[in-house]
């Protein structure tokens, strides 16, 4: 895929975010002069659309994101199984990007194993599951660059298995550049760099044992606040964790729960196909109070505030991975899709913490601060994966 270096004007990088968890436009539509120029502000170049039927672009939507700079990857509402139908939708977006010169990316489904993906809610017994995943991939990979777009394969966080070997690449749609995997890489409470910071390699040394005084400075603004519970843990029980777990040769290709998770994404691609393939992040980052794990939850580091993921989110676009553009969840919820729709908490653009912040969230003005640098590139993400040798390669022997 080509990238362009402009969009109306406007230089592309990677930096983007996910609009909003609904498929609507109009109402946001109304107000866009607002959304346009706060999207701008951030130096976004790039989000995650969903579109009930066509209503991205019969809104005004997606016109009003390419006017601004911003293109949308586009997210059709489709459940699974039944057959891919949004080949005229695709191809009256894609004439529409074309006047911007603009790649329009389709994603496929949104996390093909969840329930909530499939009619009824019922996923069928897994290599059942698989062969009708593939099917309707396939046909939708066809009809989507017949139209001159580019399909997106969607993430499974529980796919437990290579899928680029389960999909194949028969039309060449990898190999050629015009499939784009989309990943959804959360940061779940633990640091920009896990799991080579310090803390996950080495929590059994006396200086990366928390104090009391850390756990307190690194809630910032939630230190001893009373409305929740931000002291969720004991600190003697974070410290015998980060004692308990301290390994400091794994790679996140193990463990692929944290932001680094494209780096087992890679692996993949390079084990099926020999290279590694054009990825975006649809998906993703840091949100408040949010951890990794169940039974037992990873609580090695204080939960996440609105500051933290305000610096998180900026050291994730500056981190020189190979995603062409990178989205995290979530800039607004009711604010954008005229009222509530479930989450919130996790929004940049929200009723929740207002009472310290207002409706725009700390992650707002750091990125305004802080003007998107030049994109990073796959030949970095080589090399971090590259980095930990011994131990990875039993790893990627393992995957195989």
């Amino acid at each position: 895929m080509e990238i362009p270096a402009a969009v109306s004007g406007r230089p592309v990088t990677p930096r983007g975010v996910h609009l909003h968890p609904n498929g609507l436009h109009d109402y946001w539509v109304q107000n866009a002069a607002y959304w346009q120029d706060l999207l701008a502000g951030m130096g976004i170049s790039w989000c995650v659309a969903l579109t009930a039927s066509d209503n991205l672009r019969i809104s005004g939507g997606a016109e009003a994101l390419l006017e601004a700079g911003v293109v949308p990857i586009v997210r059709p509402d489709y459940e699974l199984p039944r057959p891919w139908t949004f080949g005229e939708e695709t191809e009256e977006l894609a004439n529409l990007y074309a006047g911007y010169g603009a790649p329009l990316v389709v994603q496929f489904a949104n996390e093909p194993f969840d329930p909530r993906e499939w009619k009824n809610g019922v996923v069928p017994p897994r290599e059942e599951a698989w062969r009708l995943i593939c099917q309707r991939w396939h046909e939708m990979a066809a009809q989507t660059v017949q139209r001159g777009a580019y399909p997106g394969f969607p993430d499974g966080p529980c796919y437990g298995e290579n899928p680029f070997l389960r999909i194949g690449d028969d039309a060449l749609h990898w190999q050629e550049g015009r499939a784009v995997y989309l990943g959804h890489h959360y940061g779940k409470g633990r640091p920009v760099d896990y799991p080579y910071d310090d803390v996950a390699r080495y929590g059994d040394r006396p200086e990366n044992q928390l104090t009391l005084t850390q756990y307190c400075e690194q809630l910032d603004d939630y230190c001893g606040d009373p409305q929740w519970n931000w002291v969720d843990t004991p600190l003697a029980l974070m410290n015998a964790q980060r004692a308990a777990w301290a390994d400091w040769d794994k790679t996140a290709v193990e463990d692929p729960v944290c932001w680094r998770g494209w780096e087992q994404v890679a692996a993949y691609s390079e084990i099926a196909f020999g290279f590694v393939v054009q990825m975006a992040l649809t998906e993703g980052g840091w949100v408040p109070r949010d951890r990794a794990g169940d039974n037992p939850v990873d609580v090695r580091w204080p939960y996440t505030t609105p500051r933290m993921v305000a610096a998180k989110t900026l050291a994730m676009y500056e981190d020189g991975s190979p995603h062409f553009a990178i989205c995290p969840w979530l800039l607004a919820d009711g604010y954008m899709a005229g009222g509530d729709v479930g989450w919130p908490f996790d929004a940049w653009v929200t009723w929740a913490y207002a009472d310290k912040y207002g409706p725009e969230k700390p992650v707002i003005q750091v990125l305004r601060d802080n003007p998107p640098g030049p994109p990073g590139g796959v030949g970095a993400a080589i090399e971090r994966i590259t980095a930990a040798q011994g131990r990875l390669d039993g790893a990627l022997a393992a995957l195989e």
